[in-house]
């Protein structure tokens, strides 16, 4: 997830363009996600940030909203090489979505 660069015709991950589009861009995050398990339902989406403060972003946008991605999802964080289901207030490394 990043910033698309028309001139260049590459993806900034790392810009910070604060345009407000936050909770839009996690939105259709979240649509692509009921996309693909259409096509794929058993496997799993895989996922970190490109830095620790965009894998905090995302972690605090799935804390915001885990009771409702809850209803259709798994969600799991990995903390110390380790896979767990996904608590609020712990700091994940990565996180990993499965359809219920």
């Amino acid at each position: 997830m990043g910033d698309y660069d028309k001139h260049s015709g590459e993806t900034d991950f790392l810009n910070v363009s604060n345009n407000g589009d936050r909770d839009k861009v996690l939105a259709t995050i979240v649509d692509i996600c009921y996309s693909y398990f259409e096509l794929y339902p058993n496997h799993v989406i895989t996922f970190t940030g490109a830095n620790e403060a965009r894998t905090r972003l995302y972690q605090m946008a799935i804390s915001k909203y885990f009771d409702e991605l809850a209803l259709d999802f798994y969600i799991y964080g990995e903390l110390n090489k380790a896979t767990e289901p996904f608590r609020k207030n712990v700091n994940y490394s990565a996180f990993y979505i499965l359809l219920k």
